[in-house]
């Protein structure tokens, strides 16, 4: 699970403006990302990709500002991603929180199911830097606070704790 609050100052939708929120990735030839990437991308959505690579068609989360209800700038938002490996279905396994409130991604792109294991380690994490691609040179303009990474998938109520500003969980650092 990842959890961070974010305030942008733009939700560009202008081809080239597409950054991370957070991402742990490299590249042998393409997009290699482990463990989960939270990008923005500018046609006014954001993708949650489980373990993906350019080679391999998984299926990742989508869900437009509106339906995930963060279209302020200047706004601060507590978002949290929940992967759980041991659901059964795309809307099980990856989840998406704005807020404290459980959303409904739009839909789920890729040929694949979401993996039901993902890989942790072996690229650096960048928060807030542009998309893998060199056409994609817009680092997020704004602020990031209170990144977390677990090695678990967090519950409705810990999400909801983490937003409200109690205890919530015990963070687990994960490579």
């Amino acid at each position: 699970s990842y959890s961070l609050w974010f305030n942008t100052d733009e939700f560009s939708t202008s081809q080239g403006n597409a950054w991370d929120l957070i991402g742990t990735y490299g590249s042998t030839g393409g997009a290699d990302y482990r463990g989960l990437l939270i990008n923005y991308w500018y046609d006014g959505t954001f993708n949650i990709y489980p373990e993906y690579h350019t080679s391999i068609t998984r299926s990742y989360g989508k869900i437009t500002l509106a339906n995930l209800g963060a279209t302020a700038t200047g706004t601060w938002y507590h978002l949290v991603v929940v992967y759980d490996g041991t659901a059964t279905g795309n809307a099980n396994r990856l989840k998406i929180y704005l807020n404290g409130v459980q959303k409904t991604f739009d839909s789920f792109q890729g040929a694949d199911s979401v993996p039901s294991t993902i890989t942790f380690g072996g690229y650096p994490t960048w928060i807030g830097r542009p998309s893998y691609s060199s056409t994609y040179q817009k680092n997020f303009n704004g602020k990031i606070d209170e990144v977390t990474i677990w090695k678990r998938a967090l519950t409705d109520d810990e999400v909801l704790g983490l937003y409200n500003g109690g205890e919530g969980a015990t963070p687990n650092t994960a490579k």
